[in-house]
């Protein structure tokens, strides 16, 4: 499997789509140090918690924030499936044990059952094949 690494552009990503929430965040505390009265050092001491929730959590989200590599995010595109139902264009396929709804590429003839296909793409729910000629 092809080991992905962060990239500049995906921490950059990551840090500018956090920045709406720590800017609201911090007018809220400074609302509330208004309004109440919290001590400065309480909104600071919030502040650096909350920055270091979004650092915490970006090793376990970065691979959401990596938009340009679609075998990360497809991880599907590229597996093999069996074909449940004749595509003509629509049917079910059996994929890793899984039944997907399947559509064949434009233009390509009727894929019958049994036979093995290839993921192309997917969308939504449903995926986008080609039937596989080095399997029959």
């Amino acid at each position: 499997m092809n080991q992905h690494k962060w990239s500049p552009r995906i921490i950059i990503r990551y840090t500018l789509i956090q920045i709406p929430g720590v800017v609201l965040f911090l007018l809220i505390m400074m609302v509330l140090r208004k309004w109440i009265g919290l001590p400065v050092w309480l909104i600071w001491a919030a502040s650096v918690l909350w920055i270091a929730k979004d650092i915490i959590l970006f090793p376990l989200l970065w691979r959401a924030y990596d938009w340009d590599s679609s075998e990360i995010i497809n991880p599907l595109i590229g597996k093999q499936g069996i074909t449940r139902d004749r595509l003509d264009p629509l049917g079910y396929i059996n994929v890793q044990g899984e039944l997907w709804l399947a559509e064949i590429i434009e233009n390509s003839p009727p894929i019958e059952t049994g036979k093995f296909v290839l993921i192309r793409d997917i969308c939504g729910l449903k995926l986008t094949v080609e039937q596989d000629h080095d399997k029959t």
